[in-house]
């Protein structure tokens, strides 16, 4: 029963893990997207290895941050931005380990977005590991600019979008006549 139950949330899971190594794929290796990718699930290890998992995290992190001060962001940039990319791996093992039926739905919609979400955003930085979590973070705060997420300078036509949502100012509907209006 239990090797059915693994089958069928790999089965279940298939596509995530799809767009998951889709995503990695297209990343350019540095030794700071390798740890990163592999320090975040390492939250999931048995209690005995907890320590380990604490060291994936905080010692390149730290690091990461000493460069940053001595000028040299990329390594942290690239750092947050597998941080990112193991996303969808966090979610498919929350999956696996699920107990409870909203919890396994939960983690699998969770998985899946998460999977297509990472994909995009790595094509939009095209592959570069540096541009990842920029590419994502201009994703949401500008989604319809910059050609789907594109980061600036990438050689993307910026399209002219008109903008959306409420006016500034709510405009004034005439009223009917013999009432007083705006």
């Amino acid at each position: 029963m239990k090797a059915g139950s693994w089958i069928s949330g790999l089965l279940a899971l298939s596509p995530s893990i799809y767009l998951t190594a889709l995503s990695l794929a297209m990343v350019r290796p540095t030794p700071f997207t390798v740890i990163g990718f592999l320090s975040l699930p390492s939250v999931f290890l048995p209690l005995r290895y907890q320590n380990l998992g604490i060291l994936m995290i905080y010692a390149p992190a730290l690091y990461s941050i000493f460069e940053l001060m001595q000028g040299r962001g990329q390594y942290l940039m690239e750092l947050a931005g597998c941080y990112v990319l193991s996303l969808p791996v966090l979610s498919a093992i929350s999956l696996l380990r699920g107990s409870t039926s909203s919890g396994v739905v939960g983690s699998y919609l969770s998985s899946v977005i998460s999977g297509a979400i990472v994909y995009a955003g790595v094509r939009a930085a095209q592959g570069d590991p540096k541009l990842v979590l920029y590419s994502l973070v201009q994703a949401v705060i500008s989604p319809g600019k910059n050609g789907g997420g594109r980061p600036q300078g990438s050689g993307a036509p910026v399209p002219d979008t008109p903008r959306r949502g409420l006016p500034s100012r709510p405009r004034c509907i005439r009223p009917p006549e013999g009432r007083r209006g705006c």
